[in-house]
């Protein structure tokens, strides 16, 4: 159901988000510094990073990012039973 790249690096997947050219971006371990500049960039582009409750985050130890459209169903697929 999806495209996956390994990237150098935690910062292009959520750049791709917030250009518009990906709609999600999982990242399973991040720290603080990697990604509370992408957080206000994501917001700026109209997308959300949250954690799994959907919550606004960077401090999860982990990024869930996309477009606003669908995060929702993001959520829905990745959470646990």
């Amino acid at each position: 159901q999806v495209w996956r790249e390994r990237g150098v690096g935690d910062f292009w997947g959520h750049c791709l988000v917030a250009e518009g050219s990906a709609e999600v971006m999982l990242d399973p371990i991040v720290n603080v510094w990697d990604v509370a500049a992408l957080h206000l960039l994501i917001s700026e582009s109209g997308g959300l990073m949250t954690d799994i409750d959907g919550h606004s985050t960077y401090t999860a130890g982990y990024a869930i990012t996309s477009n606003s459209n669908v995060h929702q169903a993001i959520l829905s697929f990745i959470s646990p039973v």
